[in-house]
């Protein structure tokens, strides 16, 4: 008899605890499987802030810019300052020149460019176009002989001209390049002439010769070459 009560008993607490032990499994399965649903919409959000801050790789966040030496085959020393900003855009100053002169019998001259310019990237890599405004200047010196010794004069013909272009530049950090332009002449002034010098400054016809030379030259100039390549074979620089 004892041993009947007993298995009852044993039954009946079993039964009792058997709904909670239920209903606590399912309530730590509804407690766990928000957990579990909660990674991909947490990955979602992380993802735009991982964007973020791979577009803010620059100085001001999303625009670079710093300085650039330039290594080219007709203005052949170069140096300036280029930025981009964003994925698409661009904009870059250079002033390029020959560090020496060029005699030709009599006569030496040399050249030097400035140029600004807008950039776009249209493809977001380091292809872009570009277009803006440059001013060659051309500068010679010419020397010739009077009955009163010799005589030398100097001048400068500034150009201003259009520029045109394309290349490759890199993005941010240390970057290389390389591009090329094209700059069509707009028209020049008149060539300014220094005062002449020398013992023949002072012969009557010394420095008219001089200046009838020099202004032939600068004319030819333009005729021949209406548009003046610029061809940068190698660009070095470090975007912030």
């Amino acid at each position: 008899m004892h041993r009947i009560v007993a298995s009852l008993t044993l039954g009946l607490c079993c039964g009792l605890a058997a709904p909670g032990s239920a209903q606590s499994t399912a309530e730590s399965a509804v407690a766990v499987a928000p957990a579990l649903g909660e990674a991909p919409h947490a990955a979602q959000h992380a993802a735009p802030d991982a964007d973020r801050v791979d577009d803010e790789h620059c100085a001001l966040r999303e625009l670079c810019f710093g300085p650039m030496v330039t290594l080219g085959a007709i203005t052949p020393l170069g140096v300036g300052a280029h930025m981009r900003y964003g994925r698409y855009l661009g904009f870059a100053v250079d002033y390029q020149f020959l560090p020496t002169r060029i005699d030709i019998a009599a006569t030496s001259s040399t050249w030097s460019l400035i140029t600004v310019e807008g950039r776009v990237y249209p493809f977001g890599g380091i292809i872009f176009f570009s277009g803006g405004f440059g001013y060659q200047n051309f500068a010679a010196t010419a020397r010739q002989m009077t009955p009163v010794g010799p005589v030398y004069l100097s001048g400068s013909l500034g150009m201003p001209a259009l520029k045109l272009g394309f290349g490759v530049m890199g993005e941010n950090g240390f970057v290389l390049g390389v591009d090329i332009g094209f700059n069509i002449l707009l028209g020049h002034s008149k060539v300014h002439f220094d005062k002449a010098t020398g013992p023949g400054a002072a012969y009557q016809y010394g420095a008219i010769g001089l200046q009838a030379e020099i202004d032939e030259m600068a004319e030819n100039a333009m005729d021949t070459i209406p548009i003046i390549p610029q061809v940068n074979l190698i660009r070095m620089g470090y975007l912030f």
